[in-house]
């Protein structure tokens, strides 16, 4: 025998189990991506690629590895990139002086993975960016801005440029 009270509750399973069979195929549709908008000439990310290409010398066919620094700019994805010897300060800021010349002037903020030369600290939140670095982006008014310790985790294995980023 059906009461009103099993009657009701019947129908409110059939309906929660329906609700959740086309919120379940609404879902297998969606993206899982977030939309970042850049405005013109507001940021370059910069990074070192995590594998070293390697070059060869022509006077003495010597070949040996470098590092590979990348600069991207957020609106338009117009991309720098050169060779270094070394990941340190010095050829860090060389290279952003570098990208300045390339892209033919200065972006607004820097925003760098958290690389040791630029980012001497990170937290959840900010970075700790660099005394030297800091001073050379002020120089050419721009900021730095840290992708801080959230965004280096949710952008392993992936580089500057990539999707998602």
């Amino acid at each position: 025998m059906i009461t009103p009270s099993t009657h009701g509750q019947k129908h409110s399973d059939s309906r929660d189990r329906q609700h959740c069979e086309h919120y379940h195929r609404f879902r297998k549709r969606l993206s899982p991506v977030i939309r970042q908008v850049h405005r013109a000439g507001e940021k370059v990310f910069v990074d070192f690629a995590g594998k070293k290409p390697s070059i060869v010398d022509p006077r003495t066919g010597q070949v040996r590895s470098v590092e590979l620094f990348v600069g991207v700019l957020g609106a338009s994805s117009y991309v720098f990139a050169a060779a270094s010897e070394h990941q340190d300060l010095s050829n860090f800021v060389s290279l952003h002086v570098r990208i300045l010349d390339a892209f033919g002037g200065a972006a607004s903020i820097f925003v760098p993975d958290n690389l040791k030369a630029g980012v001497t600290g990170a937290c959840r939140y900010e970075a700790v960016v660099n005394r030297t670095y800091q001073e050379m982006a002020a120089h050419y008014g721009a900021a730095v801005s840290g992708a801080g310790l959230q965004a280096a985790r949710q952008g392993q294995g992936r580089g500057i440029g990539a999707p998602g980023r």
